[in-house]
């Protein structure tokens, strides 16, 4: 049994006494190959007969074959993570991980606290590539309504058998502007969205609506209103839901939820 991953340099599994060459075939092309009268393995997870044939002369007889069988198994590997952060991200609070290799991996939650002791489940996240994977993962997952102040955000993986490990705490001061600067109305709203938006600059502004992933539904820009009054240029029909709408004027920044009913 050999476990996959590990490095096996091309073999040859018997020998002989004899000057006869000795011939291999691989039952399970999927798993090992013969190259060059020797085994290779594919790296691939699986079964395979490996059958030594020896071919007779004028001097020798043939010999009877051998059969040996080979199995590959899978690699339980450590779970290793690179990084986790909490940071500011336009009036949202974007928490990314990044890890290295999973290994049994079912699926990671977020959790927050305002005192670094009480949490609550924030968002959940399924694991990449069926939670075990040799190759880096990255997951995002975002705060659309952090509290005012100090907010600490607690990392945890649960593995398949529901076992749980804390992975560490972040924390991140929010200031929430407390200034009513956007306003939309009506909301909730049956599609389309209006908005109220007071300007500081005669710069157009940019304005976005994203779902709560941070996935961008609609974006715009648009030239400043004297009004103050807008409404967005829809070209598709928005699904019942919850959005954020984000308006960018230079150095002011705004964001608020939007319910569609």
């Amino acid at each position: 049994d050999i476990n996959v991953g590990t490095s096996v340099p091309d073999f040859a599994p018997a020998s002989v006494n004899s000057p006869l060459e000795l011939t291999y075939t691989s039952s399970n092309q999927n798993v090992a190959t013969i190259v060059g009268g020797k085994v290779r393995l594919t790296g691939n997870v699986g079964s395979t007969l490996i059958t030594a044939s020896q071919a007779g002369n004028v001097s020798y007889n043939p010999a009877e074959p051998v059969f040996r069988s080979l199995t590959v198994k899978a690699t339980a590997l450590p779970f290793k993570l690179i990084s986790f952060t909490a940071a500011n991200d336009n009036n949202r609070v974007k928490l990314n991980w990044l890890t290295e290799s999973e290994s049994n991996i079912a699926y990671f939650e977020i959790e927050r606290s305002a005192n670094g002791i009480d949490f609550k489940l924030l968002a959940k996240q399924v694991a990449s590539g069926s939670g075990n994977s040799t190759q880096k993962q990255n997951y995002s997952v975002f705060d659309s309504s952090p509290l005012n102040g100090l907010n600490y955000y607690r990392l945890v993986q649960y593995d398949n058998a529901g076992s749980r490990t804390y992975l560490g705490i972040r924390s991140i001061n929010f200031s929430l502007n407390q200034e009513e600067q956007l306003i939309v109305y009506p909301n909730p709203t049956n599609g389309s969205i209006n908005f109220k938006f007071e300007s500081t600059t005669n710069s157009a502004i940019q304005v976005s609506l994203t779902d709560l992933s941070g996935k961008i539904i609609h974006q715009e820009t648009m030239n400043v209103n004297p009004s103050n009054l807008y409404r967005l240029n829809l070209q598709q029909q928005l699904v019942h839901g919850l959005y954020m709408l984000n308006v960018d004027n230079q150095n002011v920044k705004s964001s608020s939820k939007v319910v569609v009913k």
